[in-house]
């Protein structure tokens, strides 16, 4: 029962464990599944990753939800965060 224990452990941390990269055409095994539109494979930290396309604003007004107190967004944490327009880039951020 042990060994079955510990093969369960191996394949999970396998599975868990995000593919390394130096660039984005490292990722060959990284898949993105989103219901979002306009999401990319990114090397961040010499790790393969799903990103948000850059979406250009003015105001809050142009980010998704449009400034209004839904516009939660999912951020690179898995964390519950809110849409912001910083340097005209409509970001997910905690604040």
């Amino acid at each position: 029962m042990k060994i079955v224990i510990l093969i369960y452990t191996a394949v999970l941390v396998y599975i868990v464990h995000s593919e390394p990269c130096n660039v984005s055409t490292d990722c060959v095994g990284t898949k993105c599944v989103s219901t979002e539109a306009h999401v990319h494979i990114a090397c961040n930290a010499k790790h393969c990753t799903c990103e948000r396309d850059a979406i250009n604003c003015l105001a809050i007004a142009d980010c998704p939800g449009g400034g209004a107190n839904n516009s939660t967004c999912i951020n690179g944490d898995g964390r519950t965060a809110r849409w912001h327009c910083l340097d005209n880039v409509c970001k997910c951020l905690r604040v």
